[in-house]
């Protein structure tokens, strides 16, 4: 072979393993930048929250679909006393007559106390503590892409993630034979998370009878002092097998307040 062949040769070599030892590091460098950025919003300043929760479900089974939708509105503080919800006299109220109307007709669907039950502290803390939640799920994930991509018409580099979904409750995970996760996150200039956006899908089978489902998140993220929170999210679910479809939606519209004192 003429040696300048195998000097291009060489060269072509060298300039491709150094591509392959400069990704990795690259791609590590993002992650770790996001979950150190992450690290710096879990504050727990005490906060004042309005939520306004709205809910859709819809089951399909043989008598046919079942919708149940609805909203209500709701007070949160979350100080060192941990998070406290309360409900105005109006809500409260609304939920007992028609929870007296369903003890006369057990074909009335009693919406609001319905809606009231399916609103989770657990998730309303989440949202508020949006830098925890979001570096909890970024803990089994890997980096796939780093490009820029606006974020509601304002510039802003997207983080595409891939991760291995833990599904809820654990009976569906003994059961589930696949699922994947594919999760973005929108960087702001200097770093910071501003929205949230993932994907996950599954299928398997139970008593041989095949099932498969989609989880869908979005979030809006906002800053108060040290705290990440969700000035909006979204989550929705879709399940089909076992004999029934069902469609849920939970959605949150939170404005933070003053602190508490």
């Amino acid at each position: 072979m003429p040696s300048w062949k195998r000097n291009a040769a060489r060269a072509a070599e060298r300039a491709l393993l150094v591509l392959l030892l400069a990704g990795p590091p690259l791609a590590a460098d993002a992650l770790d930048e996001l979950r150190a950025t992450l690290k710096r919003f879990q504050g727990a300043e005490p906060v004042k929250a309005s939520v306004d929760f709205q809910f859709y479900r819809q089951t399909s089974e043989e008598g046919g679909p079942v919708t149940l939708q609805g909203a209500v509105s709701i007070r949160a503080e979350d100080g060192p006393q941990g998070l406290r919800i309360s409900w105005d006299r109006a809500t409260q109220q609304q939920a007992e007559g028609e929870l007296r109307a369903t003890a006369l007709d057990p074909a009335a669907l009693a919406p609001t106390a319905q809606i009231m039950r399916s609103l989770s502290a657990q998730d309303l803390a989440e949202h508020l503590h949006g830098g925890e939640t979001l570096d909890r799920l970024l803990l089994q994930a890997s980096l796939v892409e780093t490009r820029p991509d606006p974020w509601q018409g304002k510039p802003a580099t997207l983080l595409v993630l891939q991760y291995q979904p833990l599904l809820a409750p654990p009976s569906l995970r003994k059961a589930v034979t696949e699922a994947k996760g594919l999760a973005r996150v929108w960087l702001g200039a200097d770093g910071v998370p501003l929205g949230y956006r993932d994907e996950v899908s599954y299928k398997g089978s139970r008593f041989f009878i095949h099932f498969h489902g989609t989880q869908k998140d979005e979030v809006r993220f906002l800053r108060a002092g040290t705290r990440l929170a969700a000035a909006w999210a979204q989550h929705e679910e879709r399940q089909g097998g076992l004999g029934q479809n069902l469609v849920t939606r939970r959605g949150y519209r939170i404005a933070l307040g003053s602190a508490l004192n």
